[in-house]
């Protein structure tokens, strides 16, 4: 979609087309390889700290795109599986709820564009991390 507001993304457009093919397999393999780094961590008596992934910084223009909405739900569909991992030694660190709004996606303030946060989304993300490993060094 071309709007005098919303310029065409050619490339960005082009790499999103060819998620859709793969998105389960990714998926699934993500949801795997997470597992299996869980597994041998807590195997060899490791505490785990595992982070959700946190969502696209779209704005008004990309909340349009058909590709980036698949993107944002195949993240939640990750996402919800990490939860679930949650055990003795597993802790899961959820960055979507430091740094989503209400639509899940990541807040204006903390974004820089469709991919990267910004300083201050560091801030908060680091803050958060800090405070959960000084209380994990407590146990």
């Amino acid at each position: 979609m071309q709007t005098r507001d919303c310029p065409s993304r050619g490339n960005d457009r082009t790499a999103l087309a060819g998620f859709r093919h793969t998105e389960e397999r990714i998926i699934q393999t993500t949801i795997a390889n997470l597992g299996t780094i869980v597994n041998k961590a807590r195997s060899n008596g490791s505490r785990v700290i595992l982070t959700t992934i946190f969502g696209l910084g779209l704005n008004a223009c990309e909340r349009l795109d058909p590709a980036t909405v698949q993107i944002q739900a195949a993240i939640e569909r990750v996402n919800r599986t990490i939860r679930h991992i949650a055990a003795p030694n597993v802790v899961i660190f959820d960055s979507v709820a430091i740094l989503a709004d209400e639509s899940g996606f990541v807040a204006e303030q903390y974004r820089d564009d469709l991919l990267h946060i910004n300083a201050a989304g560091y801030r908060v993300l680091n803050e958060a991390l800090g405070n959960l490993l000084a209380a994990q060094l407590q146990h």
